[in-house]
């Protein structure tokens, strides 16, 4: 009965060495899950302010040549409008728009996902704004990809940080980098 019973007591030491094996093997992959993930966000990230960047050239471009054409004579406001119009779609200040707001979909889900499960009521839009948050986007980039402005992204960033429940000093990037 005692060598059963060494046997058996090796047999357990043996499987619970294999258990934190195991336990370890898990721990370090999900480590390594998560370097890998915040490198993904990274470059994202470098791609969205890139993009952003690319957006803003654009619209500066846009806006001077639609002043130019205020100062012309003889052209009526509707005439105007419809040349900035195409000089938008020529632009494709749009199609950049959306294709910024698809790479924020590339963000990975599970930011997404364990932000809302911590912030339940937060809306798609402010989910959103979240991701453009986490991947570092000023102020002026925010406000041209939401076709809004300065003003408004700042408020808006403001109303997530209320909604969140963490002080209007606090660093908003820095708390939702916590849910990468």
């Amino acid at each position: 009965t005692i060598i059963v019973g060494l046997l058996l007591f090796l047999r357990f030491k043996v499987i619970q060495e294999k258990k934190t094996n195991i336990k370890d093997a898990n721990l370090k992959l999900a480590l390594k899950e998560q370097e890998i993930l915040a490198l993904k966000v990274k470059e994202e990230s470098k791609n969205v302010q890139a993009l952003s960047l690319e957006l803003l050239m654009k619209k500066d471009f846009s806006s001077k040549l639609v002043k130019e054409l205020d100062q012309l004579e003889n052209i009526t406001y509707s005439e105007i409008k419809n040349i900035e119009i195409f000089i938008q779609n020529e632009l494709e200040v749009k199609s950049d728009r959306a294709h910024l707001q698809s790479q924020m979909g590339n963000l990975s889900s599970n930011f997404y996902t364990e932000l809302k499960i911590h912030h339940q009521n937060l809306t798609e839009k402010e989910l959103r704004l979240a991701a453009m948050v986490v991947m570092q986007l000023s102020n002026k980039e925010i406000a041209i990809s939401k076709n809004t402005t300065l003003e408004s992204a700042k408020k808006s960033k403001n109303r997530l940080k209320k909604k969140l429940n963490i002080s209007i000093d606090s660093d908003l990037t820095a708390y939702l980098q916590e849910f990468l």
